[in-house]
């Protein structure tokens, strides 16, 4: 599960010819903070788009009133049909850029230590995210958010360790298959880094 990621150096080749619009990066994103995922555009590959990290959702509480949820994940094996996310994963698919993520792993005296993870060699890089557009039961504004994707961790890499969920990660040249392919070519990119070198891990 990633519930912080880092996009703190947006100023990078792997997105070639995004404008990003003035945003100059933050080192920790968390659940509700606006910011950008890349959608499809016809002339110009890429439009960056600014959105709220979490869909919004409601359902009744423990006292049976009903209050909001904020879905910053969705596991990818549900996404054909889980109602939360069914109609976003046909239609409405984005990319979600970031330098690294966060995790809280426990070591064997039961500490958790901060932890940032990134892939080696791909300083920016790409997670599949889907999006829609919500209204605030409390103010009865529209809200544009996106959600991210997950997967189980690669069998024998060390995110294992770190949680038994890791972001949908893309290779670039699986960015547009994820934006605007066909059901098959997408369901063929739902799947983990099983290199176990692939990933860089810094406790902060």
């Amino acid at each position: 599960m990633c519930g912080r990621y880092d996009f703190s150096k947006p100023n990078q080749n792997e997105f070639q010819g995004v404008d990003w619009n003035g945003f100059e990066g933050q080192k920790e994103i968390w659940p509700t903070n606006p910011v950008p995922v890349l959608l499809f555009d016809e002339n110009n590959g890429y439009q960056m788009c600014t959105k709220h990290w979490g869909f919004i959702k409601y359902w009744p509480g423990k006292t049976g009133r009903i209050i909001a949820h904020n879905l910053i994940n969705a596991k990818s094996e549900e996404i054909t049909f889980k109602r939360n996310f069914k109609k976003a994963y046909e239609s409405a698919r984005c990319i979600i850029p970031m330098n690294g993520w966060y995790e809280w792993p426990v070591n064997d005296e039961g500490t958790k230590t901060k932890t940032w993870i990134g892939i080696k060699d791909r300083p920016l890089f790409g997670a599949a995210g889907i999006y829609e557009t919500e209204t605030d039961k409390d103010t009865g504004k529209t809200i544009e958010v996106f959600s991210m994707l997950t997967v189980a961790p690669g069998m024998n890499t060390p995110l294992k360790q770190a949680h038994d969920r890791a972001p949908l990660l893309l290779e670039r040249d699986n960015y547009m298959t994820w934006l605007t392919g066909s059901e098959g070519d997408r369901q063929s990119l739902i799947q983990p880094i099983e290199d176990q070198d692939a990933f860089i891990f810094k406790p902060v």
